[in-house]
């Protein structure tokens, strides 16, 4: 499916990169990278310009536009600073549920904030295998039929502890059906029995807020379920695909980028009294380099603009995010070895585009688990 970018979305890309050019100053990454803080003013300033809850309706505080501009944002900012580009680009992470699935009220009520970059939104990443789920996270509706008590712990929470509300795959334990067990639950951060803590020593995604989330019997309203009842897995597989497409942009961002550092690189270095882009073999480097980030590219807008025109397709999602985080992994790698012992240098950036690729890799679908959905998927279309 060949995507050609119309005025108004390179006019976005263009305002995402000359954000991500003034605001992203590589030295204060640096020092966010090693302490692991998140960029809190940098997060209020995009979306004070519209760059975070972009896919959702204005009616709601979002952006009114599609998942390819969204893609286009997420690459531009990633290009810039790949740490800095993922902590902005899941800031608003499955706010597609709350569109998708959300009640007028939840709409009206969670997605201003988010999109006005006055709450983080926060999900396990465990919960994006929905066949994974943990059951040990249990819920149960209350006597009186107004609550639904959860008790349960989450590891891996993206965006805690300092997200505000989190949407949890909770198993009702009184539901008879297990394949209709899962609900999705909005909890907030302040509720009575929340108990969360903060998870360091990451590889990568270090300016990404991770977290642990423990719930002992949480009561929270009956009007805070997602959804229909013992739907949780089928709305979360749903908004999972295009959490798959954003991931594939972020991915996409940082294979550029690590591949912009490499030609720049490679156009200044001298060895041997020559520039080492004239050498045959830097010169094959970068071009198989080039032939998957673009393939990346191709496969991930594709994917996008089938969700925009209301044919999303699994497979071209989860190839998506498959290509495009391998790709990432493969660009940056190469560029470590390129740059040599400057690659395994904090002020070089690559090695930092490295350890992003690789984490965005493993989050929300790790390779494995990808090939099995397309696997099953493929192989139910031919049989």
């Amino acid at each position: 499916m060949d995507v050609i970018l119309s005025r108004t979305q390179k006019e976005i890309q263009k305002a995402a990169w000359e954000f991500a050019k003034g605001e992203f100053d590589a030295a204060a990454i640096i020092e966010m990278d090693h302490r692991e803080y998140f960029p809190a003013p940098i997060w209020k300033k995009s979306a004070e310009l519209g760059f975070i809850g972009l896919h959702a309706a204005e009616a709601y505080g979002g952006g009114g536009m599609g998942l390819l501009e969204t893609v286009l944002v997420v690459e531009a900012l990633c290009r810039r600073s790949s740490t800095m580009g993922i902590a902005i680009g899941l800031a608003d992470v499955l706010a597609e549920c709350l569109s998708l699935f959300g009640s007028e009220e939840q709409k009206q009520r969670y997605l201003p904030s988010i999109c006005e970059g006055r709450q983080l939104c926060g999900i396990c990443l465990n919960d994006l295998n929905p066949d994974a789920s943990d059951n040990a996270t249990v819920c149960r509706t209350t006597g009186d039929g107004l609550h639904i008590e959860i008790s349960g712990r989450w590891p891996l929470v993206v965006n805690a502890p300092v997200a505000g509300l989190y949407i949890l795959l909770c198993r009702d334990v009184d539901a008879p059906d297990s394949e209709q067990a899962y609900s999705l639950v909005l909890v907030s951060g302040q509720d009575q029995g929340v108990a969360l803590r903060p998870v360091k020593g990451k590889l990568g995604m270090r300016l990404t807020s991770m977290g642990e989330l423990e719930l002992q019997a949480v009561h929270v309203p009956l009007a805070n379920r997602l959804g229909q009842k013992g739907q949780g897995r089928m709305h979360l597989k749903a908004a999972t695909w295009a959490f798959y497409v954003k991931s594939a942009g972020m991915a996409l961002g940082i294979a550029q980028g690590a591949l912009d550092r490499s030609l720049d690189y490679a156009r200044k270095r001298i060895q041997f009294r020559r520039k080492i882009g004239q050498f045959q073999v830097t010169r094959h480097k970068l071009a198989q380099m080039v032939m998957l980030v673009e393939q990346a590219r191709c496969l991930t807008y594709a994917a996008a603009a089938r969700m925009d025109a209301k044919r999303p397709d699994p497979v071209l999602s989860a190839a998506a995010k498959l290509c495009a985080c391998n790709a990432a992994v493969k660009v940056a790698y190469e560029a470590i070895q390129l740059h040599g012992g400057y690659g395994y240098m904090t002020e070089y950036e690559v090695e930092r585009f490295y350890r992003d690729a690789k984490m965005l890799q493993i989050a929300g679908g790790n390779t494995g688990m990808l090939k099995d959905e397309l696997a099953n998927l493929v192989i139910g279309k031919l049989s």
